[in-house]
């Protein structure tokens, strides 16, 4: 588990999504507060409810944030890592960048 946070803004505890299938399966199962995958798109196909998608570059810098509804495919083309986090959880700022805790 990790923690991304600006001096506005935490994540509380991420898990890292590393392989294939925690990649493909994303947040869906996971009781957490968020996902963060090496990525440039995400899809929400299967998915009940909305989700918070944020883009980070390779220097953590956001460059991209969003609630996606289900069935949908998001493509951040700047982004390097993509963050998942529940509908419910506010998103930072683009422009902030969040530090790995």
């Amino acid at each position: 588990m990790l923690q991304l946070r600006s001096p506005g803004w935490s994540s509380g505890p991420v898990l890292e999504a590393t392989t294939f299938w925690s990649r493909f399966i994303g947040l869906r199962p996971i009781a957490t507060n968020g996902l963060l995958l090496r990525a440039r798109s995400v899809h929400t196909a299967g998915m009940a409810h909305p989700l918070g998608v944020v883009g980070l570059d390779r220097h953590f810098v956001v460059v991209g944030a969003r609630t996606v509804v289900a069935h949908r495919v998001v493509v951040m083309a700047s982004a390097t890592w993509i963050l998942e986090l529940p509908p419910d959880r506010a998103l930072p700022n683009v422009g902030e960048t969040l530090a790995k805790c």
